[in-house]
């Protein structure tokens, strides 16, 4: 135990910036779930302004170098626009912008002189839009720093809350503890939901679990040690169970998005370096991990099928279709709501009401359409231009650090960057459908995801080069 403790301290597993940043990953896929205001999302929040905070008073913060600046300045100014929209702004300025004229139109209704106004239909909501990043900026940052032995010991931090957040969806699939284990009021009715109330928010943490829990298993041909063997027998046992659960969600995307996750996962295998034990016969194995895995998602896919979970998805998807003809009205209705607001959108938050003043009455639900279920159309009709164009920047930005991720071929972290890169491949399609980065949890996710497409810090040894003949014995991963 004591060895194992020197050996964990050597690499740097117990210096506070990796561990402030396995604490805010843990509690943000554990209490950051919802999209909305809630006691979970506050304790994130307050969790990351204590880290930051103490980072700021141990001087233990400073910008990057080179892209991953880019990303921070990227990040906040993403946090800066909806502040901005509340800045309070003269009646003969904010009513001049298109789409005011409702706004106008209530004011004289009620006999009120327009006051000073944000540029948003909705005043004071801004800081609350703003404050969303705080928790994935504070990760980002601290993220970004970590050497390589730390990423793979965040990985399988990980990998580790995300088994907790399955056991817990099997839990809630009918049969288990149903709603007993539901954590808010309102949820999705069926399927796997784990500690988010929507079960397609569930579907998006599988579909990020996949590459990785790929990459910790295909770590056994980097080192053929017995750590090493233990770590990718965990990792692709985690790989199998986010399958299932991925299934047991009943997200149709989420089973659309898996394809080409799964072919991502696929290609890890191929940009895995080889390991120090290998011969020339190295291909042998190969070939054989290709046919294991082909085996075993046959294997599941054939368990499901007659199981009662494949069978409710199977007719889940042959009665509503494997899109959802309602997300594509949604879609609809707010394309043809974003030129009313041209150039600079509606506001932050404001997708709720004017959607209200789009929606025809004949086609009304009983519920309320509280987002776009496009998260890109969304960000049109909020924020206009400007976020239009802070969006491509981002997608700019996330694009080359992903491609370069596979190019960089003599990173000694390259199977973490590229499987990064396929999470963030997956969390960014799966917005097209839904507005998972609306969640607190999947928001930190993401910026942990574009830490690790960054190139790593530098090692441990590098720092102390006292220590050397000690942490040459480290094998993790």
């Amino acid at each position: 135990m004591d060895e194992l403790r020197e050996r964990a301290r050597a690499a740097g597993l117990f210096a506070p910036d990796f561990v402030a940043a396995l604490l805010l990953l843990a509690a943000g896929i554990i209490l950051g779930g919802s999209s909305r205001p809630s006691v979970g999302n506050l304790l994130v929040q307050l969790a990351a302004l204590g880290i930051l905070t103490w980072l700021v008073i141990r001087k233990r913060i400073a910008l990057p170098e080179g892209a991953a600046r880019i990303a921070v300045w990227l990040m906040l100014a993403i946090a800066a626009l909806p502040l901005l929209y509340s800045v309070p702004l003269p009646p003969a300025i904010w009513s001049s912008v298109p789409g005011r004229d409702l706004a106008l139109r209530t004011y004289a209704l009620a006999g009120i002189v327009p006051p000073w106004h944000g540029l948003g239909l909705r005043d004071g909501v801004g800081v609350l839009t703003a404050l969303h990043l705080l928790a994935p900026i504070v990760m980002f940052l601290i993220a970004v720093r970590l050497t390589t032995v730390q990423r793979w010991a965040l990985l399988y931090g990980f990998l580790a809350v995300t088994l907790i957040a399955i056991m817990v969806g099997f839990a809630q699939v009918p049969g288990g503890a149903s709603r007993a284990l539901h954590f808010y009021d309102i949820s999705s009715i069926n399927g796997a939901l784990g500690f988010f109330p929507n079960r397609n928010h569930m579907a998006t943490l599988m579909l990020c679990t996949l590459p990785l829990a790929a990459a910790g298993a295909l770590a056994w041909f980097r080192e053929r040690g017995d750590e090493a063997r233990g770590l990718a027998l965990g990792g692709a046992t985690l790989f199998g169970l986010a399958i299932v659960a991925l299934v047991a969600t009943s997200a149709r995307a989420g089973l659309v998005l898996a394809v080409p996750v799964l072919v991502g996962c696929a290609l890890l295998a191929r940009i895995m370096p080889p390991s120090r034990r290998s011969t020339a016969a190295g291909t042998v194995p190969t070939l054989l991990l290709w046919g294991a895995i082909c085996l075993a998602l046959v294997a599941v896919v054939g368990g499901l099928a007659y199981s009662s979970v494949g069978s409710k998805l199977a007719t889940r998807v042959q009665t509503e279709g494997v899109v959802d003809s309602d997300r594509i009205e949604f879609a609809r209705l707010t394309a043809s709501a974003v030129p009313r607001f041209l150039p600079f959108g509606s506001g932050p938050a404001t997708f709720r009401p004017v959607y209200a003043m789009v929606e025809p009455v004949d086609d009304m639900r009983p519920y309320f359409i509280n987002h776009a279920h496009d998260d890109y159309l969304e960000i049109l009709l909020e924020y206009g231009v400007p976020g239009a164009l802070l969006l491509l920047a981002a997608l700019a930005w996330l694009g080359w650090a992903g491609i370069a991720a596979w190019f960089d071929a003599d990173a000694p972290d390259r199977p973490i960057r590229c499987a990064a890169s396929v999470a963030v491949a997956a969390i960014l399609l799966h917005s097209t459908f839904d507005y998972p980065v609306r969640t607190t949890t999947i928001a930190i996710l993401l910026a942990v995801f574009a830490a690790l497409m960054v190139a790593s810090g530098p090692s441990v040894e590098t720092r102390s080069p006292k220590r050397i003949k000690r942490r040459t014995r480290i094998r993790i991963a």
